[in-house]
């Protein structure tokens, strides 16, 4: 295949620009800061599940607790109302008596009340413990998910910048190329992973390694200075 010594030279060019470039895909597509992040917020969607459903226990405990502190409290104006008709019910018996038994009912029931009041605030007590192991875990997950967004947004940056710059001197470079020339290069790269030139050592590929007889060497030779490779079929530059 025809090509000038200003057009070998650009071919060359061309693959190591789309090498940088590849390199660069493969690290931006490898970064750990990737699946670190991925893990990170995987653990804080399961905390924060965890901090809803433990919320929902708090708060039907902390419902429970200010209906027992209400009810008391009505109670404890129910006991001095019984208490004052009681003073005031002296010497009649009957009264007496009924005040008295609905009075030590009110005492029996803030008694109880006062045993489920302490039960369910040793319950809040414990779950607000677990409320706050669970913030401290999200206030530290989150802090590592930024550090690592960080981290990656830099190197990421950094690596897109020098595929955008690759890409850009791709561009470039292929308009100086015949455009027979440039499709034979692009088509040779898709089809063998990103390389396609190759060159001889003595009688072999420099790529593939495969070795050709007599016959093909002089194929090769006539075809200069550019050829393809019998094996791999990549783009031989004789010079």
């Amino acid at each position: 295949m025809f090509a000038t010594e200003q057009d070998i030279e650009v071919l060359k060019k061309l693959q190591e620009a789309d090498r940088i470039r590849e390199l660069s895909e493969k690290e931006f597509e490898n970064l750990p800061h990737r699946k670190a992040i991925l893990e990170v917020r995987q653990k804080l969607e399961e905390i924060y599940k965890k901090k809803t459903q433990v919320q929902d226990m708090l708060d039907d405990a902390e419902e429970s607790f200010d209906k027992l502190v209400s009810e008391d409290a009505k109670l404890s104006e129910k006991q001095k109302d019984i208490e004052k008709t009681l003073s005031e019910a002296q010497g009649d018996y009957r009264s007496v008596e009924s005040l008295s038994k609905e009075l030590h009912g009110v005492e029996k029931r803030k008694k109880t009340l006062g045993k489920e009041s302490e039960k369910v605030g040793e319950q809040i007590e414990r779950i607000s413990g677990v409320m706050k192991q669970i913030m401290a875990a999200l206030q530290e997950l989150e802090k590592k998910e930024q550090g690592l967004v960080a981290a990656f947004r830099e190197k990421g940056g950094l690596l897109r910048a020098e595929i955008a710059k690759a890409q850009k001197t791709h561009e470039v470079l292929a308009q100086q190329l015949d455009s027979a020339l440039l499709k034979k290069y692009e088509e040779t790269s898709v089809r063998c992973g990103g390389i396609a030139l190759s060159g001889l050592k003595g009688d072999q590929c420099a790529a593939c390694r495969n070795t050709f007889d007599h016959g093909k060497m002089l194929q090769i030779k006539a075809d200069a200075p550019v050829s393809t490779c019998p094996s791999c079929g990549r783009l031989l530059i004789l010079e």
